[in-house]
């Protein structure tokens, strides 16, 4: 659930979840394993860098394709 508060954000039952196999401390997490749980956060001014990427080919070799990573938030 999400309300906007001018430039906040209120985010509730946010999950932290891990991507990747790794090691916290003594505890072994899996991919998709819930790693911290917050009933209420709040956020403000998301910046993100991204990298933009094109496919080309074809006459003139223009772009036909594009998309994006997000490298950093």
């Amino acid at each position: 659930m999400e309300a906007d508060l001018g430039s906040f954000k209120v985010l509730e039952n946010v999950r932290l979840k891990s991507t990747y196999n790794m090691r916290i401390g003594e505890r072994d997490i899996e991919p998709g394993e819930t790693i911290a749980h917050f009933d209420k956060i709040s956020i403000s001014n998301f910046n993100e860098i991204k990298d933009v990427v094109a496919a080309r080919g074809g006459f003139g070799n223009r772009a036909r394709v594009f998309w994006e990573t997000t490298k950093e938030i």
